[in-house]
């Protein structure tokens, strides 16, 4: 199995493992967190010491939270670190909390704000797709004035970046204290979707990347063989995405090198957590969310 080349070693032997707790992995080891059918990607919190996922049970939605400090972890019988509530055959364990639950409204795609409370889901109710802002600590959600969503992410605290399903070359702009939409950015290529990184905004399309600071805007497109949703430039030359083959890898792009960092290619898109320490995903091979160390503490 091949996961990130040189950049990830898995210490295959029991007894070489010490370690108790996610803050004690190395650069490039992996640890799987759950062990249930998940809907979309997981999501960090802005230090990285929680993540927000959705699943389904018995036709039911959840959004549930989950903190990473918490519990113990473990070798499993893969080679992959594992938390050691899976080895008792408890699915998240008791270390998260859920947030909502519904039979008749979807969760996807979902954004937490910096302030680690607001939470974006591009939800579908009778047959209509809407943005929906949860509120975790009150574990309460409203539908913005936003349908027909495509895609969404934040882009700080009280901005929305958001694409309208049938103008996916258009990227809005929804202004939480206006209540107001502008454009915000106009694409040659069909958007695929957004991600907000601490200083760039990139824009994944099936045939490449815009990316740009977040002020001024001054975008800049790349040729890429790539497709999904998030593309994460790790610095000037690396970037994490999804090939057009499925599989998700990390890309040198001036050596032409691709290191795959998933099981499958099967598996769903990467998101890296806003410090850039971890990278997490859902695997439909391990039929969990695993999550993996990109730079040590």
């Amino acid at each position: 199995m091949k996961l990130l080349g040189s950049l990830i070693i898995l210490i295959s032997l029991g007894f070489a493992f010490k370690s108790k707790y996610i803050s004690d992995l190395t650069r490039g080891q992996q640890l799987l967190v759950t062990h249930e059918e998940h809907i979309d990607w997981p999501v960090f919190s802005s230090n990285s010491d929680r993540i927000v996922f959705a699943t389904q049970r018995d036709g039911y939605q959840e959004i549930s939270l989950m903190y990473l400090n918490t519990f113990e972890i473990d070798k499993s019988y893969n080679g992959l670190y594992s938390a050691k509530y899976l080895q008792k055959g408890e699915g998240r364990g008791p270390f998260s909390q859920q947030i909502m639950t519904s039979k008749d409204t979807t969760f996807s795609q979902l954004s937490l704000s910096l302030n680690n409370n607001d939470l974006l889901s591009v939800s579908t109710i009778n047959g209509l797709s809407k943005l929906l802002l949860i509120d975790i600590r009150a574990k309460s959600g409203d539908f913005l004035p936003i349908t027909d969503v495509k895609y969404a992410t934040w882009l700080s605290t009280t901005e929305i970046l958001w694409i309208a399903d049938g103008s996916d070359k258009t990227i809005q702009l929804y202004n939480l204290e206006t209540d107001e939409s502008q454009v915000y950015f106009e694409s040659e290529h069909p958007i695929n979707g957004i991600s907000v990184q601490k200083y760039d905004v990139t824009v994944t399309c099936e045939e490449g990347v815009y990316v740009s600071k977040k002020a001024p805007l001054s975008w800049e497109w790349s040729s890429l063989p790539i497709t999904g949703q998030q593309t994460w430039f790790l610095n000037a030359t690396t970037i994490i995405s999804t090939l057009k083959d499925g599989s998700s890898s990390i890309i040198d792009l001036n050596n032409n090198k691709m290191d795959q960092i998933m099981f499958a290619s099967t598996d769903k898109n990467p998101i890296v957590s806003f410090d850039e320490r971890y990278i997490a995903f859902y695997s439909e091979t391990v039929k969990g969310i695993v999550i993996t160390v990109l730079n040590d503490h």
